[in-house]
C-alpha cells in the first residue's frame, strides 16, 4: 500500500481497542448504546416504553443519521407466513449492516401504533421505511413492486435499501459501510481502489467474538467523530 493512516487514526483506533468492551445502556439512544446482543442484531427497539435495548423514536432520530425503520404486529409472528417472511427478512439484513453507519428500529403498532401512523397504515404493516437525518426517503414505484414480488428476500431488500442510500447520500449505495471482512487479496485491492485510505488488520484466525469487537470499536470511532471524515494530513501539499 501506498496509503498510510495518519498516526492520530491509528493511535486514536489502538486506544478505543485497548479500552473497549461491550456496553449495556439504562435508556438506548444510538445503536452504539444498546446491550451487545441487540447490537449484533443491529436492532433498537423503538417504543415509550423503558428498557435496556428501547429508545423512542425522537431518540433514535437524534442519535443515528440513517435509521431502517420496521412497522410489524409482534403477536401475529409466527402465524402469517407472509408477514414473517418480511420481518425476517428485515432482520437478515439488520444483521448485514451491523457495524455500518445504518442503525435498525422495529415498532411494535400495539404498544407504539401512535409512531406508525406517522408513516403508514397500520394496517399495511409490517412496512419498512428508510429515514435520512429524520426525514423518511421516498421510494420509486418499480422500487416497490421489486420488492414485493420476493417478499422478505435479503437480496432484494438490500438493493432496495441501497436504491434509497443513493437519493442524496451515496451514488453506489455503499457509503453505509464502516468496515469489511476481506476474504482475498482480489477483495484488498478492489477496497484499495476504491477509497483514498484503507486501515487493513490482520485478524485471520481470531475469533468470531475478536472480529466483531474490532469491527464495533471501529465503527464506534467513526460515529463519535472520534475519526475524522476526512484526513487532510494524506492530502498532498497542492491538492
Amino acid at each position: 500500500f501506498d496509503r498510510i493512516a495518519t498516526m492520530a487514526v491509528q493511535r486514536a483506533l489502538l486506544s478505543v481497542l485497548l479500552a473497549w468492551t461491550p456496553r449495556i445502556a439504562v435508556h438506548a439512544r444510538s445503536v452504539l448504546d444498546v446491550p451487545w446482543e441487540a447490537r449484533r442484531a443491529n436492532l433498537i427497539r423503538v417504543t415509550r416504553q423503558p428498557c435496556d435495548e428501547c429508545a423512542t423514536l425522537e431518540e433514535v432520530y437524534k442519535a443515528n443519521d440513517l435509521v431502517f425503520l420496521l412497522f410489524h404486529e409482534r403477536s401475529l409472528l409466527g402465524h402469517h407466513s407472509y408477514k414473517g417472511a418480511i420481518v425476517a427478512g428485515f432482520h437478515e439484513v439488520c444483521k448485514n449492516l451491523r457495524w455500518s453507519r445504518v442503525a435498525c428500529g422495529v415498532v411494535d403498532i400495539v404498544e407504539d401504533k401512535v409512531y406508525a401512523e406517522k408513516y403508514i397504515d397500520p394496517k399495511t404493516a409490517p412496512a419498512h421505511i428508510f429515514v435520512a437525518e429524520g426525514q423518511p426517503v421516498p421510494s420509486q414505484e418499480d422500487w416497490i413492486k421489486k420488492l414485493m414480488a420476493k417478499p422478505g428476500d435479503k437480496d432484494t431488500m438490500m438493493w432496495f435499501l441501497k436504491q434509497q442510500l443513493a437519493v442524496g447520500w451515496d451514488e453506489a449505495g455503499e457509503w453505509s459501510q464502516i468496515s469489511q471482512e476481506v476474504k482475498d487479496a482480489g477483495h484488498l485491492s478492489r477496497l484499495a481502489d476504491a477509497h483514498e485510505v484503507v486501515i487493513a488488520v490482520n485478524l485471520a484466525g481470531a475469533q468470531t467474538y475478536a472480529v466483531e469487537s474490532f469491527r464495533a470499536a471501529v465503527q464506534e470511532l467513526v460515529l463519535r467523530g472520534e475519526v475524522p471524515a476526512t484526513l487532510s494530513a494524506l492530502m498532498p501539499p497542492n491538492g
